[in-house]
């Protein structure tokens, strides 16, 4: 298990035998504690994006460093957007693209992906707290 700054990858099997299981950060929580436990398989990434850790506040407004390449202000609908699949640059590739992706855009991204025989899958933590799974990945989230 590879952990580097919100990029997640699993290589082989858990030796205790059963998935891995890694959490999402709750954005909410200063300790880093986890909204959503997602268990995956070997080879899988998880790669998260969010406003919540690299990010100052100016006349209160805040400033994140996930630039809306229109509007070229600070972007994003919700705090934290996670990508799973397999491969880890995809994921970090999509996990910003979504993030700053209207609900229509993520949902014929992630379709595209699916027709295409890939899986891919996410979880969306909205400003309220709640979180939103894509279907393929909703089984394996305890919160």
């Amino acid at each position: 298990l590879i952990s580097a700054g919100g990029n997640v990858k699993l290589i082989g099997e858990n030796p205790m035998g059963r998935d891995w299981r890694v959490g999402v950060e709750d954005p909410s929580e200063s300790q880093g504690d986890p909204k959503v436990i997602v268990d995956l398989k070997g080879g899988m990434s998880l790669v998260t994006s969010g406003d919540y850790q690299r990010y100052f506040i100016v006349e209160g407004k805040k400033y994140h460093h996930i630039i809306d390449p229109i509007s070229l202000e600070p972007g994003g609908r919700s705090p934290s957007l996670t990508i799973a699949t397999q491969d880890s640059g995809l994921a970090d590739f999509l996990s910003t693209a979504l993030f700053l992706s209207d609900e229509d855009e993520e949902k014929k991204i992630l379709q595209n992906f699916k027709q295409a025989g890939q899986a891919v899958e996410d979880i969306r933590i909205e400003n309220d707290g709640s979180f939103k799974a894509s279907e393929g990945i909703r089984a394996d989230i305890e919160n």
